[in-house]
């Protein structure tokens, strides 16, 4: 807004929320902190249309359903994915991360980020990535500001609104396209693009879209669109990120090879 205040965003029941209990806006809705429990709400404001709020709640059901098939029930959290708590009509109540997201986290200039929290972080996020692939899910938007961390420092991906879910059934390699263009290649490229910036301390987005010149289809850019890895010491985790296929079976094998990587930090 052009007064630097937040928009006006309204409950379920049609009830303002109070600005100072927003901590979160993502694709498909806001979070609220509610008894140190974060609460995920459809997008409505008081000049949304009935017909519009419509089409969000049916999105935001389509999320739920994504967390239902990743997490079975709450009690079973997922290492690497954000946990919910409960789903209910218009609401994911979800584990509230103390820590706020990696974007926040990566702006402090008092941060450090040692070679064994960054692996720790790499290995995490690739496990949880594995772990929605392997559900027949693509994240869709996996960035810094997607990623949350806990009070001990673990991080976990988060916001499933520009998701897409498949059977389960489908082969995610060979045929995992959604109708946008993102596939388990387009994610391992963002995630590349969050471990640069981890790697570097140095904040990259990613775009896509650019790519093909539309704001609907995605496709994965050019080397040359992309940061230079030179001087960077996850530089070959980084780069075969970047390539479709440079992780044969997807975020599995890149879980495998950050394991081989845990493994030989540990005994030196």
């Amino acid at each position: 807004m052009a007064d630097g205040r937040m928009s006006t965003f309204l409950d379920k029941d049609g009830s303002i929320i109070a600005e100072e209990k927003i901590i979160g806006i993502g694709a498909s809705g806001i979070v609220v902190l509610h008894e140190r429990n974060a609460i995920k709400l459809p997008i409505r404001r008081p000049e949304t249309r009935p017909q519009k709020v419509a089409l969000d709640l049916a999105a935001f059901e389509r999320e739920q359903d994504i967390h239902r098939r990743l997490q079975p029930t709450p009690e079973t959290s997922v290492k690497g994915v954000i946990s919910y708590i409960r789903l209910d009509h218009g609401l994911i109540e979800l584990k509230y991360m103390e820590n706020g997201s990696l974007l926040k986290w990566l702006r402090q200039p008092t941060a450090e980020i040692t070679i064994g929290l960054q692996v720790k972080w790499f290995h995490q996020l690739a496990t949880g990535l594995a772990h929605i692939h392997n559900h027949r899910v693509i994240h869709g938007d996996i960035s810094c500001r997607n990623i949350l961390m806990d009070k001990d420092l673990n991080v976990v991906l988060a916001d499933f609104g520009h998701s897409s879910m498949f059977s389960m059934q489908r082969n995610m390699i060979a045929n995992g396209r959604d109708t946008n263009g993102r596939t388990v290649w387009t994610d391992l490229c963002q995630l590349g693009g969050v471990f640069w910036s981890i790697a570097t301390g140095d904040l990259v987005d990613i775009d896509m879209h650019k790519t093909n010149g539309s704001r609907d289809e995605v496709a994965l850019p050019p080397r040359s669109a992309l940061p230079s890895t030179d001087h960077i010491w996850a530089s070959v985790l980084i780069d075969h990120c970047w390539i479709k296929g440079g992780y044969g079976d997807g975020a599995n094998t890149l879980v495998e090879t950050l394991e081989c990587l845990q493994k030989g930090i540990s005994t030196d």
